[in-house]
């Protein structure tokens, strides 16, 4: 999700419309709604920021941060969400 905000800045940049990469964009934040709660919040910069669960950042404007599931270690039949570093 992070790249396709990239590219939208750089397309804008050469005046092209980055309407293909909003779509991608956005079908990729319905495809983790339907898994995970998600909200979002356009910046002032038109880049997008989501956020997943409880508000754990996934992408800030550009950034992006990697996530996996894993075992809980309360109870190992579940799983929990982890910040890949």
């Amino acid at each position: 999700m992070g790249r396709p905000g990239a590219s939208r800045s750089s397309s804008s940049a050469v005046g092209q419309p980055p309407n293909d990469l909003l779509d991608r964009r956005d079908e990729l934040i319905n495809q983790l709604a339907e898994r995970v709660a998600v909200r979002t919040v356009t910046q002032d910069d038109g880049s997008l920021s989501v956020f997943i669960g409880n508000g754990q950042n996934l992408v800030t404007g550009f950034r992006s941060d990697a996530i996996t599931a894993v075992p809980s270690v309360y109870d190992p039949s579940r799983y929990e969400i982890g910040y890949t570093v």
